[in-house]
């Protein structure tokens, strides 16, 4: 419902800019603005879907816990990952679809050319497929960020910085909010080529966007090669952390459990061998 209106409300905002641009621009113009616009309305389900993975980073890959519960029962381990990604993708997809419906309306207001350039349908497809394709990069992204946090420090006694680097990206993602919102008036910088534009990843999967529309922009065809480029790097990091845990979970995630006590409770639990064992049982475990 959130998204369905928020999808309501840019159209409605975005149809006095159209109608102006319709009765006094020019066809450069328009073009200079649908620039902008479009890499607004592919940023902004980027930022969310990025959002959402960041939320549930946690659940992106198994962990100690999911063996530890399922290990002694009959599970194979390819159902556990198969179960983890197939989780993974239906909840980030749900997400990406819903945020993508909100946006066909203003596609559409958008798509309405005055002066005849290109055809609505051609349109709506590259913008489906390259926002799509925007859409995985950022989930992919996120879960490749956190696969590197993941192989390193899950048997080490830092899964603190895990957690920091997390709040970190969170951080990041915050700060792009207005970014975002400033993507409508970068439309003039994207048409002069402006070698800063690589910086914007929303930027690539727009180059992408209009090389499927057939554009001979040299620029925008530099764009979409970085983004289908980035999209794979990212694509093949996940890949291979979930290759490598397959393998070799055991080694990498499950910690041994400790053969004693530490010092400072085996002390506690000495001055108290007075005790009944019920409660250095009780006080045993709650310290644990």
């Amino acid at each position: 419902g959130g998204f369905a209106a928020s999808g309501s409300l840019l159209t409605r905002m975005y149809m006095v800019k159209y109608a102006v641009l319709w009765s006094t621009g020019t066809p450069e113009r328009y073009r200079r603005a649908l620039l902008g616009d479009d890499m607004m309305i592919i940023g902004l389900p980027m930022l969310l879907v990025a959002f959402v993975t960041l939320l549930v980073s946690h659940a992106l890959f198994p962990d100690e816990r999911d063996f530890r519960i399922l290990g002694p029962l009959p599970v194979l381990r390819l159902v556990v990952f198969r179960a983890k990604l197939a989780a993974l993708l239906m909840f980030t997809g749900l997400f990406t679809t819903a945020a993508h419906v909100s946006l066909v309306p203003l596609m559409l207001l958008t798509s309405l050319n005055p002066w005849g350039e290109g055809s609505v349908i051609v349109r709506l497809a590259a913008w489906a497929i390259a926002s799509l394709t925007a859409s995985a990069f950022a989930i992919l992204t996120i879960a490749a960020v956190v696969g590197i946090l993941v192989l390193p420090l899950s048997r080490s006694r830092l899964q603190s910085l895990s957690t920091i680097m997390r709040s970190i990206v969170l951080g990041l993602l915050v700060v792009c909010l207005p970014l975002v919102s400033h993507l409508p008036s970068l439309g003039a910088p994207l048409s002069r080529g402006d070698a800063w534009m690589v910086l914007v990843p929303p930027a690539w999967f727009l180059g992408f966007e209009r090389v499927m529309q057939g554009s001979p922009d040299p620029g925008l065809a530099r764009l979409a090669l970085i983004g289908i480029v980035a999209a794979v790097v990212v694509a093949a990091i996940v890949a291979a952390t979930y290759m490598v845990l397959f393998r070799h979970f055991e080694r990498l995630m499950i910690r041994p459990a400790p053969t004693s006590p530490p010092c400072w409770r085996r002390d506690r639990l000495a001055s108290r061998s007075r005790t009944t064992p019920p409660f250095r049982g009780v006080f045993g475990f709650t310290i644990a």
